[in-house]
């Protein structure tokens, strides 16, 4: 990151440089530049919520293996009340909500890829538009490293809509 522009987000922020570089590594900026691309390869212009379904019906016997851990981490975080309303604010996504209410070993594998889709989608909203101050974004460094780990997977599987 150029010097001055750190120099002027820790003045900003009222926080020591070294916070800025914590928030220039890989995860937050990697997160952004790997949505650009993941979003564009496999929606071809937009991720919208309503393609999550039809999305994970398509690709169900090739992506429900591959994100089953992914489903399994981000199914037991978000049974959690308050980590479910970090992630979901207002947003509602019934599909969603039916899955968590379900054991683990319940899920069907349209769901497992519906559950990873949806968390890459709130997690990219609560990043570009959500009420969070950046140094937040520090402590979601796990789940938005796993949110980068399952778009590679679905762009290096070459999975479209």
């Amino acid at each position: 990151m150029v010097e001055s522009l750190k120099l002027w987000l820790a003045t900003y922020l009222d926080v020591p440089i070294n916070r800025i570089d914590e928030i220039g590594k890989p995860d937050v900026a990697g997160f952004l530049i790997i949505w650009s691309i993941f979003e564009k390869q496999t929606f071809k212009i937009f991720f919208r919520k309503n393609n999550i379904i039809p999305f994970s019906e398509k690709h169900k016997s090739i992506l429900a293996p591959l994100v089953y851990e992914y489903s399994n981490y981000f199914h037991l975080r978000f049974q959690n009340k308050k980590k479910f309303k970090n992630l979901i604010h207002d947003d509602s996504f019934l599909p969603f909500d039916i899955i968590l209410k379900k054991s683990f070993i319940e899920l069907t594998d349209e769901e497992h890829i519906t559950l990873v889709l949806y968390v890459l989608y709130r997690y990219r909203n609560n990043i570009f538009h959500g009420n969070k101050s950046v140094l937040s974004w520090l402590k979601y460094k796990e789940q938005i490293n796993k949110c980068v780990e399952v778009m590679i997977l679905i762009l290096d599987n070459q999975l479209t809509l």
